[in-house]
């Protein structure tokens, strides 16, 4: 049987300390041969010169106590490291320089004697290192869609799986969940607790708002029509679905097949149900409905309640009831129309098609610059959460905003400015470049700022940056992409640099006969300057300002570059793979061995003194010179985007559904905890650390 050290012997040994990032953790077993064999059990007392080291330092002592007249004991090792001998009562192992991939190991030494064995395990931890530990820098934006209050806190709920709590309504936590079910509608029961709905009939359900789970989902029975809201009254959840309602007492257990509701709405101790095809209908115990009365314009009615009635509204219609049966018509303001959404915030009703607002549905004002689409309001009135929608920002998507009225809403949770695909720090700045001519910009990795980029001064282009890198030596930002103008030749997209100190302040640069870039551009840092790839041409650039062609006639298939161990290697999403020692001549190079007929490479770095270069299905493929390659599976089997490297050699690799890989050698791989559940586009190292970041503008930092 297996015996443990005990607690004296443990705190002889001196493993009363654990502070540092390589401890020897020892236990003294038997491997069961014969329970002892012919001779009597060895004793193994252990003692350490010290009780932690890293790898590479201090050695550990073992001692093997025999039985007299057994000959001294004989040793093997297995696992990371080195013995100083293989026999005799004293041994000294010594931890080796690094663990594959710096990743933690256990070496196990065995004695032998008489028979018998001890066995002693020697746990090697992680060292840690840059890439390993990340922090959330900018929260994923989201398209909100419903948010709801209860037991003293707001409930947001959006697209991608997006769930964010708060007290107050301006300090948010996501509790994103682990998937990308599009949440509809949330509401509250005081017994229950929280429900969350998707249109595919996803639920997730909550006490507090903090930990969720997931019961069965209800089914769709029309594949073209999904779940619309969910509602609690009177003691029930209901749920409305064009193919059939369904209600519950706990969120958890559902009863299907009950009447179907496009929309449904509680108030005055009724629900008030809009069925496909038909006009608003009350029902106290949501069985018993009246019978269907046809409406040529509710094909798309929504209804909503507060200050004691409910307002109905669709795009042809708008109409007002206290208990839901008896209806009257209304008018909008003059000159708007009825809105698709009504929402009830703050003491008034909202219309979304016409940006109006009204105390009691029958008399409305206009609204100027923006639409409310949702909105609660906490116990006592004195914090307003709308999803609000600024008109006076073209395309502009829906972002929680609160206060103390709604006229006086202030952005409150990360809005979705878009996705992210390229990002990178200097000593001082953060960039984020999001698509058509716009920037997140951050001095301290938390507060990010929404910057517009210029045009390009000549042609008046619209620029679209495709990536992003910090010069060390000038300590500035160099951006690569395109500028897409029209003249009377056609339309244009030559390849284009910006440069600026601190992500605000911007200089362009169109080099002479600068190639039509048909996809994105890619850079990468050679002794001789930087190298810009785009449109089948290869650019340099000393300072990222004066460009000079190299040569041309590379496939614009290739997308990305990267520079080392004297070769030029380009790699493209088509599997293909070229390699050159001057940047002129060109030789295809090896796919990688197992690839198959396709590797779709998405990104190169050179580290560790080899090309890496990752693709989908979580694979990597690794080149001494880019002209030979081999395949390596990685931790993941999500497809991967971007790979870069620290200066230390710490390789991270990033993709689909937050994944996050580090790597010390580019084929021993760990995948770090996710952040996220939104694909990640891009990574950087900086300053010993690392940005990662990707759609709906989510950004993750890891510093060292």
């Amino acid at each position: 049987m297996p015996r443990l050290l005990s607690r004296a012997a443990f705190v002889r040994a001196g493993f009363a300390s654990s502070s540092c990032l390589l401890t020897a953790v020892l236990m003294a077993c038997s491997d069961g041969g014969g329970g002892g064999g012919s001779g009597s059990p060895i004793g193994l007392t252990l003692t350490a010169g010290a009780t932690a080291s890293d790898p590479g330092g201090q050695s550990i002592h073992l001692h093997a106590t025999t039985a007299a007249g057994t000959a001294a004991p004989t040793w093997t090792l297995s696992g990371p490291g080195s013995l100083d001998t293989s026999s005799g009562a004293d041994i000294v192992y010594t931890p080796p320089a690094s663990t594959p991939g710096n990743e933690a190991a256990t070496a196990t030494v065995t004695a032998t004697a008489g028979g018998s064995s001890r066995q002693a395990q020697i746990a090697l931890h992680e060292v840690d290192g840059p890439g390993h530990h990340w922090d959330v820098s900018l929260a994923a934006g989201t398209i909100w869609h419903d948010v709801a209050f209860g037991n003293g806190v707001f409930v947001a709920v959006g697209g991608n799986g997006s769930i964010a709590t708060s007290a107050d309504g301006s300090h948010w936590t996501h509790r994103d969940t682990p998937d990308h079910n599009n949440w509809e509608s949330v509401a509250y029961s005081p017994t229950a607790g929280w429900v969350a709905l998707a249109w595919g009939g996803q639920l997730v359900t909550s006490q507090d708002g903090s930990t969720w789970t997931s019961p069965s989902p209800l089914p769709r029975a029309d594949p073209s029509g999904g779940w619309n809201k969910v509602v609690f009254g009177n003691g029930v959840f209901v749920a409305a679905s064009d193919a059939g309602g369904a209600e519950s007492s706990d969120g958890r257990d559902w009863t299907t097949g009950r009447r179907p509701l496009h929309w449904v709405s509680f108030g005055n101790g009724v629900f008030v149900g809009v069925p496909p095809g038909g006009s608003p209908m009350a029902s106290p115990d949501r069985i018993h409905w009246p019978a269907l009365t046809a409406s040529p314009n509710s094909t798309d009615t929504r209804v909503a309640f507060g200050n004691g009635l409910f307002v109905a509204a669709s795009s042809r219609s708008l109409s007002t009831s206290i208990d839901g049966v008896q209806w009257t018509a209304a008018t909008p303001a003059p000159g708007e129309v009825g809105g698709m959404t009504v929402t009830f915030g703050g003491g008034r009703f909202y219309l979304s098609g016409g940006s109006e607002s009204s105390s009691d549905g029958r008399t409305w004002t206009a609204v100027q610059h923006y639409q409310l689409l949702g909105a609660a309001t906490n116990a006592n009135g004195s914090v307003i959460v709308g999803i609000r929608q600024n008109l006076d920002a073209m395309g502009a998507p829906p972002s929680l905003a609160s206060g103390a009225s709604v006229d006086d809403l202030v952005l409150a949770a990360p809005g979705s400015y878009g996705d992210i695909q390229a990002a990178d720090c200097n000593p001082g700045t953060c960039l984020a470049m999001i698509g058509w001519q716009t920037s997140l910009v951050s001095v301290d990795h938390v507060n990010w700022t929404a910057a517009a980029l210029p045009q390009e001064p000549r042609t008046q282009a619209v620029f679209y940056p495709s990536v992003v890198s910090h010069m060390d030596t000038f300590g500035t930002f160099l951006v690569a992409g395109t500028a897409t103008y029209t003249d009377g030749t056609g339309t244009h997209t030559p390849l284009t640099f910006m440069t600026s100190p601190n992500g605000t302040d911007w200089l362009f640069q169109t080099p002479a006969n600068a190639p039509e870039a048909e996809g994105n551009a890619a850079l990468a840092h050679a002794p001789q300057g930087w190298l810009a790839l785009a449109g089948g041409e290869l650019d340099i650039s000393a300072d990222g300002v004066n460009w000079m062609k190299k040569t041309s006639g590379i496939e614009s298939t290739i997308a990305t570059i990267a520079y080392g161990n004297g070769h030029y290697v380009v790699v493209g999403q088509d599997g293909s793979a070229r390699w050159s020692a001057d940047g002129a001549t060109w030789t295809i190079a090896s796919l990688p061995s197992g690839a198959g007929s396709r590797f779709p490479f998405t990104g190169i770095v050179f580290a560790d003194n080899q090309f890496v270069a990752v693709a989908d299905k979580g694979r990597v493929a690794v080149s001494p010179e880019g002209a030979t390659w081999t395949v390596q599976n990685t931790a993941t089997t999500s497809d991967l985007y971007a790979i870069a490297a620290s200066d230390n050699g710490e390789i991270i690799a990033v993709g689909d559904f937050g994944a996050t890989e580090s790597s010390a050698d580019g084929v021993h791989w760990t995948l770090r905890a996710t952040l996220t559940n939104r694909t990640l586009r891009t990574v950087s190292a900086f300053n010993g650390g690392f940005i990662a970041a990707g759609d709906d503008n989510f950004v993750q930092i890891s510093s060292h």
